[in-house]
């Protein structure tokens, strides 16, 4: 039997390793960030926020690298198949979410400023827009570029041939003028509230560079081309270390060319993740615990604020504090709830995915 080449093998891979591990960073470092009384050890730990950004690295080649395989091996991308796929993904935990949180603050919660502020910002979360309003579940701005990029990339994968490239190259030129310009361009237009939205701040440069990823990889030219970057077996540690080296580095506004640097990085380590399943990062983003809580971390993304604030509740009632206690503890009560809610609840929407499958769809 022929022993496959690195771009067969890739191509036939169907359950990308490694992944759920770097999702599993993605959500550490978001919930390091958002923990109560974290201790700056670090000057990186400043920068948790950007685990989003690998993310939505991550989304965008695998999404689209799903669809392109589609497209191969069927003729065509089913539309109405990819949305009900991410419709049964994403809509009843976010929903539910939602729905719970109405709930509460109608009852319970009826009276606290939080109220009256959610009931405000309700219409944002409901139609995914909260990325172009400053609101107060800040975090689900990350779930709203997300749908954003679900609702207009794969029609124009479907639509677009020969456009498609100019098309993709015009979108990251214009993220990254607004990435590079923000401020200015608010006070040109007189709207300095425009600088501190999501949308201005948070571009939707990383989740574009994961669709250039997606596309290189699918071609044999562009396989190569990557490949002579993360060929070796420490391509992995090394980009990883790499990112993680250069959070040190950057400055405390990183708004433009450090960001952008960081999604480069994060595009070559995804890239060596996928490409070198025999790579020295690979075991510890493999080991059993670490896929779990990356299979989970949308659910952890989902209810990590209201853990975390459980978590700090502990702490008090423990009596005496230690370090990184509300982290650990709220981190902890995150995995337990998602957990619970991924197989009490979310479980029997995942399994009717399979009716709208066309090619593996493990990781999306």
């Amino acid at each position: 039997m022929t022993e496959l080449s690195s771009y067969e093998a890739y191509r036939e891979t169907q359950l990308f390793k490694g992944l759920d591990g770097l999702r599993f960073l993605s959500i550490l470092a978001v919930v390091w960030h958002h923990s109560p009384n974290r201790t700056g050890v670090l000057s990186a730990e400043r920068f948790g926020f950007l685990g989003v950004d690998l993310f939505f690295v991550i989304s965008g080649f695998l999404i689209v690298t799903l669809l392109l395989r589609e497209k191969e091996e069927s003729g065509e991308i089913s539309l109405r198949a990819f949305y009900m796929r991410r419709s049964l993904r994403i809509f009843p935990l976010y929903y539910g979410f939602l729905l719970a949180l109405t709930v509460w603050y109608a009852t319970l919660g009826g009276n606290s400023a939080r109220s009256s502020v959610f009931f405000d910002d309700l219409p944002f979360y409901l139609f995914y827009v909260a990325n172009w309003s400053p609101v107060g579940l800040g975090f689900l701005w990350s779930l709203a570029a997300e749908e954003q990029f679900y609702i207009v990339w794969p029609f124009l994968e479907k639509t677009l041939k020969r456009a498609l490239y100019p098309v993709l190259a015009i979108f990251i030129l214009v993220n990254l003028f607004v990435a590079f310009w923000r401020i200015a361009i608010a006070d040109f237009l007189d709207m300095p509230h425009l600088a501190h939205l999501e949308i201005m701040q948070a571009t939707f440069t990383p989740i574009l560079l994961g669709v250039c990823l997606a596309h290189l990889l699918h071609t044999q030219s562009g396989f190569s081309w990557v490949e002579r970057i993360v060929r070796s077996v420490y391509a992995g540690p090394f980009w990883l270390l790499a990112l993680i080296g250069y959070c040190f580095a950057m400055p405390e506004d990183i708004s433009g060319g450090p960001r952008t640097i960081v999604h480069l990085l994060m595009v070559a380590l995804v890239g060596s993740v996928v490409i070198r399943t025999d790579g020295k990062l690979i075991p510890a983003l493999d080991w059993a615990p670490v896929v779990r809580v990356g299979a989970v971390s949308y659910g952890i993304y989902i209810f990590h604020p209201h853990c975390l604030t459980a978590g700090e509740r502990v702490v008090r009632l423990l009596g005496f504090p230690f370090p990184f206690g509300e982290f650990l503890i709220g981190f902890a009560i995150s995995i337990i709830v998602a957990e619970a809610s991924y197989r009490l609840y979310e479980s029997p929407f995942l399994k009717l995915k399979a009716r709208f499958s066309v090619v593996g769809q493990r990781h999306a």
